[in-house]
């Protein structure tokens, strides 16, 4: 039995929500979702359905492991003439779930994704005209944790894409090198960058864009959001904004619109976790399939912005055309990955010549590169615990700082015990709900909570303070 009580009471003006649950059944298993749930299995079943197709447009790769060793997977789909390294490339770039509790912001991309696997002319023309990349995960350990807004360590880590740290955001930290390798790259026009987020406030599909002083790139930004607002009736353009707010400048969309080709356009698509307003003013909840179709409806407005004319496809084509070798063309995408990864490799190796620091066999990034160890991860049979192990990533960080002349933030350095004691709490959960979710490594540094875990304690005050 539940009940619920909205309060507005001193809580900067909010309204507070609060309910009493009881736990009757012992062994059942209780969950609590803001929204809908888009948990990391269901990514890897949708991403091993799609390989299992085996057709020649769609692949996907790991671009980096997170802090918890978890994939960041990375999805192409483009026909498959686009892959070659020397031809020229139209990017679209999309990430989604940077922050982990905004679960409708995974159900657009999967729509968005779906539209262009599909075997009608109008997926064709967007696969031959243009490159879709796709991130559909940014924070994977949050995810998995249940957090609503930060990763593992407590970051917001759509604030830190102006300078992350491989340590404590390596997604972004590789998600950005990558970004700005194709900035760099002569062969390639990154024509999109489109950031997915569920709004927790305002209704409808609505979309942020950034302010230039050039006037023709401000003036050119506005006209997707225009097309989309006419493809999809969820769509607002009046809740549509471009601005340049200090406290968003180490977002996605602030800072690639800052360093990026003039010709890129950076937008944050947000969706509501409620409810639209339809052209007859009648407010209709948000379902699964609601948000799936305004991913498609994106993939259309793409159509319209090209302007593209979709012909017509021969009936019974198979799913890989005769003479494409889907191996040589997945090779090509690894080099995009390894290229990546031989950087940050170097970076770290100048790093550590630089602070005198001596770079020993055994920590060396090993093959294949794609998928590297690039902080100390403790052996299987280390009794660190996670909070040590946060601490020893703290210091990384700390170094890392400092050899930039620029000295840490109180957010990373301060994280309070009680939050590390929650991650070991949903971690432990996490686990119990899906038993391959966290590798081993990662298990040996939890343990069961004590007496000193007492939040009262004289102790962990003490340890708060140490930390």
């Amino acid at each position: 039995s539940s009940g619920i009580n909205a309060e507005y009471g001193d809580h900067r003006k909010n309204y507070v929500m609060s309910f009493a649950f009881q736990f009757d059944l012992e062994n059942d298993v209780y969950e609590f979702a803001y929204c809908f749930p888009y948990p990391n299995k269901r990514l890897a079943n949708w991403i091993s359905k799609q390989e299992n197709r085996n057709v020649d447009y769609f692949y996907s790769d790991v671009l980096c492991e997170t802090v918890q060793q978890r994939n960041l997977d990375i999805i192409t789909i483009t026909s498959p003439e686009n892959i070659q390294p020397q031809k020229h490339k139209r990017v679209i770039f999309i990430t989604a779930r940077v922050h982990p509790g905004e679960s409708p912001a995974s159900y657009v991309c999967e729509g968005l994704m779906e539209y262009l696997l599909g075997d009608t002319p109008e997926a064709k023309a967007l696969r031959d005209h243009n490159v879709f990349k796709f991130i559909p995960m940014l924070n994977p350990d949050g995810v998995a944790l249940g957090n609503y807004r930060c990763s593992l360590m407590g970051f917001d880590l759509n604030r830190h894409w102006t300078d992350p740290s491989r340590w404590a955001h390596p997604t972004l930290e590789a998600t950005k090198a990558l970004l700005l390798e194709y900035n760099d790259n002569s062969c390639v026009d990154l024509d999109f960058y489109i950031d997915i987020h569920a709004h927790s406030t305002l209704m409808n599909g609505f979309m942020y864009g950034n302010v230039y002083d050039d006037s023709d790139r401000f003036e050119r930004q506005a006209v997707f959001p225009k097309l989309l607002c006419n493809n999809a009736e969820d769509f607002s353009l009046a809740f549509t904004s471009f601005n340049k707010d200090a406290v968003k400048a180490g977002t996605g969309r602030r800072f690639l619109g800052s360093c990026l080709s003039p010709r890129s356009n950076c937008y944050t698509l947000e969706v509501s976790f409620y409810s639209y307003t339809n052209q007859n003013s009648q407010v209709i909840p948000y379902s699964v399939d609601g948000y799936i179709e305004l991913g498609r409806n994106v993939a259309k407005t793409f159509l319209n912005y090209y302007q593209l004319t979709p012909q017509a496809i021969l009936p019974s084509v198979p799913a890989t055309a005769p003479g494409v070798n889907k191996t040589k063309l997945k090779a090509h995408l690894r080099d995009e990955v390894l290229m990546v990864h031989r950087q940050r490799a170097n970076s770290n190796k100048a790093s550590q010549l630089s602070s005198g620091e001596q770079t020993s066999s055994k920590n060396a990034p090993t093959e294949p590169i794609y998928k590297p160890a690039y902080y100390d991860a403790p052996n299987s049979n280390s009794t660190t615990s996670l909070q040590s192990y946060i601490k020893q990533l703290r210091s990384k960080m700390a170094r890392e700082m400092s050899q930039k002349q620029v000295p840490p933030t109180k957010e990373m350095m301060s994280t309070p015990n009680s939050t590390i004691r929650s991650h070991l709490i949903q971690t432990s959960l996490s686990q119990q709900l899906h038993p391959t979710a966290i590798s081993p490594p990662v298990l040996q540094k939890l343990r069961a909570p004590t007496e000193d875990d007492n939040p009262s304690s004289p102790e962990t005050e003490r340890r708060a303070k140490r930390v």
